[in-house]
């Protein structure tokens, strides 16, 4: 069971949770006195400090039962809004005060320097805050949500009368992590050569998570005699920061981003022949051609040096005096929403399923289309300026033909995805098991791999 004493460490955080829990348990005291019972709260802060075990702690020491919205876990045909009606519509008819918990909820709600002609996670909002604002009626309901950084959320969800408590769950500092590597070390049977204290100051930036790894790996690499000299110590703080402990990383999750990225890249390649590397690190998946083309400015200003070298290579103009440039026509566009579209096409047809790995792609997609309709390629008639829709008077209907045309668009490029991929699939799935066990794919180790299966289907 999830209690206070779970928690190792942050002692102010913890007095929040413990004062939040006496006004859910004693209620009516609060609501005689005339104050206002809380909605929800937000917890923020890093990834790996324990934001779920602080809400699950709170459901607990509450005696609330626990609805759950894994927005991870959805059926093709099951969207996170229907996630959320279900959760709230079952709390509705319970005979008891309910959380509701939505985790990494900034991860599908639209953040403050978004700007979408069409957009799902402002559907999600809506839905959302049309449920929070149920809730007094409904009286069974206390909802709560983690995300890494409070300021991305919408200032309509975060308002007084809403969800208006937060507690920010920071990296551990010098005490919360001295607590907590005495929680883990005291768990297991080995003697550390340095004082928890020694080990705790070494520990700077590191999560809660880096730390029971920490440990987890040093009880690892202990000696036959159980005991950790202080060079092990040092060895594995060090791998932690570089994030270089490739092991921990589930194979599971190697799996569905070696999909991924495969998708990206055979589509990449097909549609645009040109020299490529997979790197799991920062997701560069794609040819050099769609590199230059993703990593443009905020304005979108597509001008490009023409100046492929020997293996086609397409680069970025770095100088504003080029002679010679090239520009993106709609076809081009067109070619990169079904690279985009790839990545969670390759997830689907490899991995069975799709998951928010993809949510950095649908929002390239929204910004390429926003200027697709600002260069005019839809016609004067559709002819959309996002600088400039806080004061146009757009009307609804030319909205509603934009947002016709970008599913369309979205539609028939993961159709292209799809029959590239399945006419490739020997192709990708040689591909998907090099990158599972590599972290870099160079150029050359792809054309080797690609010659060994025949080649690519073009």
């Amino acid at each position: 069971m999830y209690t206070f004493d779970s928690i190792a460490g942050y002692a102010a955080e913890k007095e929040e949770l413990k004062k939040l829990c006496d006004i859910l348990i004693n209620e009516d005291k609060y609501l005689q006195k005339g104050a206002r019972v809380p909605k929800g709260l937000i917890l923020y802060g890093a990834p790996g400090v324990g934001k779920t075990l602080f809400a699950k702690v709170l459901a607990n020491e509450c005696k609330m039962p626990l609805q759950v919205i894994d927005i991870t876990d959805l059926s093709l045909t099951q969207s996170i809004c229907d996630k959320i009606k279900s959760a709230f519509n079952s709390a509705k008819n319970s005979d008891k005060l309910t959380m509701i918990y939505m985790d990494e909820i900034d991860k599908v709600l639209p953040n403050l320097s978004e700007r979408y002609v069409s957009d799902q996670s402002k559907t999600i909002l809506t839905q959302l805050l049309t449920l929070i604002d149920g809730i007094e009626t409904m009286q069974r309901v206390f909802f709560v949500a983690s995300c890494n950084d409070y300021d991305d959320l919408p200032s309509s969800l975060v308002r007084p009368g809403r969800i208006d408590r937060k507690i920010n769950i920071s990296l551990p500092d010098q005490a919360s992590r001295t607590a907590i590597l005495e929680l883990y070390i005291g768990r297991s049977k080995c003697t550390f050569e340095q004082s928890v204290g020694e080990i705790s100051s070494l520990c700077n930036g590191l999560s809660c998570s880096g730390l029971e790894m920490l440990v987890n790996e040093c009880i690892i690499e202990s000696d036959e005699n159980n005991f950790v000299p202080a060079r092990t110590v040092f060895d594995q703080i060090e791998k932690i920061k570089r994030e270089d402990i490739i092991r921990n990383v589930p194979l599971e999750e190697r799996r569905l981003n070696a999909a991924h990225q495969v998708g990206h890249y055979v589509v990449g390649q097909v549609l645009h022949r040109c020299k490529s590397s997979i790197v799991r690190d920062d997701e560069r998946v794609c040819n050099s051609f769609y590199d230059a083309f993703l990593n443009a400015d905020s304005d979108y200003d597509f001008d490009y040096d023409d100046c492929d070298d020997d293996d086609g290579v397409s680069d970025i103009a770095t100088n504003a005096e080029s002679d010679e440039s090239i520009y993106f026509v709609k076809e081009d566009f067109l070619d990169l929403f079904a690279v985009l579209c790839a990545g969670s096409v390759g997830e689907q047809l490899f991995y069975k399923g799709v998951t928010d790995n993809c949510r950095s792609d649908m929002d390239r997609m929204r910004w390429l289309f926003i200027n697709m309709a600002e260069s005019g390629m839809f016609g004067t008639d559709l002819l959309y300026n996002r600088n400039a829709a806080g004061y146009l008077p757009y009307p609804q209907s030319m909205i509603d033909d934009l947002n016709d045309i970008y599913f369309c668009i979205l539609k028939e490029a993961e159709k292209r995805s799809l029959n590239i991929l399945k006419s490739n699939e020997h192709a990708c799935r040689s591909l998907i098991k090099a990158s599972i066990s590599n972290k870099v794919l160079d150029s050359d180790s792809l054309d080797d791999l690609v010659g060994s299966v025949g080649g690519l289907v073009r």
